[in-house]
């Protein structure tokens, strides 16, 4: 069975983040619910998914991705006590929105059809897409 990971192209192209912090974006992703965009995987298991064998070096690493703003990182307790669970991870697909902001869905309207050029008869919507929205 294939499985398709979504990942924030620009951290590919950031000179900031790190060979090592793709790595660790890509693992915390691998994990990741498509539609809350939040996981919360223990640290050896993405330490594992990375190929890191240090854990200083992946919390060094997090903690760079935090800073860069691809990720927020919260601390979970058991309910009742004091012992942490693993941390809840949030992807951040767009820095530069808030995290529960959902796209803008424009409603078609007869003034939005085009005839195309193919099918003179036949009518079909033109539609515009922000790739800003997206990265």
């Amino acid at each position: 069975m294939d499985k398709f990971i979504r990942f924030p192209f620009h951290a590919i192209k950031d000179p900031r983040v790190s060979k090592t912090d793709r790595c660790v974006l890509l693992s915390i992703c691998s994990f990741l619910n498509n539609v809350t965009n939040e996981c919360w995987p223990g640290r050896k298991k993405i330490a594992e998914r990375a190929g890191i064998k240090s854990l200083s070096v992946l919390d060094r690493s997090k903690s760079d991705l935090q800073k860069y703003g691809y990720i927020q990182i919260k601390k979970r307790k058991k309910s009742g006590s004091k012992e942490q669970e693993s941390n809840l991870y949030t992807v951040l697909f767009n820095n530069a929105t808030t995290l529960n902001s959902k796209p803008q869905l424009k409603k078609i309207t007869s003034s939005d059809l085009d005839p195309s050029p193919l099918a003179p008869d036949v009518k079909y919507p033109r539609i515009k897409i922000s790739y800003d929205s997206f990265w």
